[in-house]
């Protein structure tokens, strides 16, 4: 039986917040950094990956909150982030064209002064080598607007996590080969299908409570619904998540990861019954 654990997007706040879930979940026995797969998108890829190679979860997001909150950070409007997502949701355009759009938004954009926010975070990556764990990292080609799933023997994992989280118009393009790459998250919020065909799944869908049902319900469709377990943020999660859900800064990380601690034992019944049956 094979167990695949999936970090969606979230700007910052969100994955962070699936980290103090997972980082809780272990306190009540079930450690999901077992997966045979680990799956993230956009910040979330660094969630994943800091997951994949073990070790305690609250040292890499405390660590870069204290790096970060060092750096200037240009003022991000919440407007940008409902640009983004205005523009995957044109039901007009087909999503390649979609994203090749924001693809040319991000190319045009002045992002430089935010590169270092993302520098400091991938400093903190345990090694330039994959995991020996399965990690799969989505990003976006900027120049056809498809799907790139970077994985061991493609790229560098830093490579891949700054093309993965590289967010059109806050931070930067990435790079590789020539060629252009932005955050995953314009493909999927949570890029679960990548996970089909595993017997059991939990997805963390940090922006649950923004979307709509059937968008999620159409990321999710590549799963069995029997044996898939979907984490959303709770009722006070989504509180804390209304006053900087949209701050790319990673400073506010810590708070989001207590969040998650605090969910994670309304949860720890359900995920060990699926994980470790």
């Amino acid at each position: 039986m094979s167990r695949a654990l999936v970090v969606g997007a979230g700007i910052v706040a969100g994955p962070l917040w699936a980290a103090g879930v997972i980082h809780g979940l272990r306190q009540y026995g079930t450690d999901l950094g077992d997966a045979d797969l680990i799956v993230g998108t956009s910040v979330g890829s660094f969630i994943a990956a800091f997951t994949a190679f073990g070790g305690d979860l609250s040292r890499p997001v405390h660590e870069i909150g204290l790096a970060r909150e060092k750096l200037p950070m240009p003022e991000i409007a919440a407007e940008q982030f409902t640009r983004i997502f205005d523009v995957l949701s044109d039901g007009e355009l087909p999503a390649a064209e979609r994203r090749r759009r924001l693809g040319r938004e991000a190319l045009d954009a002045d992002t430089v002064a935010a590169a270092p926010q993302l520098d400091a975070a991938l400093a903190r990556v345990p090694a330039a080598g994959w995991p020996d764990r399965p990690l799969l990292v989505p990003a976006a080609r900027i120049d056809d607007g498809e799907r790139v799933v970077w994985r061991r023997g493609t790229v560098p994992l830093p490579d891949a996590l700054r093309a993965g989280t590289a967010m059109p118009t806050i931070f930067p393009p990435a790079e590789i080969d020539g060629r252009f790459y932005m955050d995953g998250v314009t493909c999927s919020t949570t890029n679960a299908d990548l996970a089909a065909g595993h017997d059991r799944v939990v997805v963390f869908a940090p922006l649950r409570h923004l979307l709509p049902a059937r968008v999620l319900d159409g990321e999710l469709a590549a799963l069995d619904p029997d044996r898939t377990t979907v984490i959303g943020p709770d009722a006070e999660t989504v509180k804390m998540f209304e006053l900087n859900l949209f701050d790319p800064r990673m400073g506010i990380g810590w708070a989001a990861f207590l969040e998650g601690v605090r969910q994670a034992p309304r949860h720890a019944d359900q995920v060990a019954a699926l994980w470790n049956a």
